[in-house]
């Protein structure tokens, strides 16, 4: 039997505030995740394998505000694989759109896309 490496996500809604609020992303053959929560606003990497391998999310961040403010934000979970994510929160007026998660070696994870945040 061939196995090959495939992209799988993974959405893990956790509670009423958004549709997407605590959804995760994975990567295949890999446990690392990428989470949104806080209402669209914190970005969470988080490295669940003590491979050493260095994990990663990135996301697109958009302007609610409409000036053009959009921006890529990239987390590093700096701490490996030992207890907590690393985490970083946008401003009030931003939300983040799309996610995943990368991890050294293996690649990235696909996109998930969580819409605009419904409040």
């Amino acid at each position: 039997m061939i196995v090959t490496a495939a992209a799988v996500a993974v959405i893990v809604p956790s509670g009423p505030a958004s549709a997407h609020d605590g959804a995760c992303v994975g990567v295949a053959f890999e446990a690392s995740v990428a989470c949104v929560r806080n209402y669209h606003r914190t970005v969470d990497a988080c490295d669940r394998n003590a491979d050493g391998h260095w994990v990663w999310a990135e996301a697109y961040v958009q302007d609610g505000a409409g000036s053009g403010g959009d921006y890529w934000l990239k987390v590093d979970d700096t701490n490996g694989s030992a207890s907590g994510c690393g985490n970083k929160t946008v401003g009030s007026i931003y939300a983040v759109l799309w996610t995943r998660v990368c991890v050294q070696y293996e690649g990235c994870g696909p996109w998930l896309d969580l819409g605009r945040p419904h409040q």
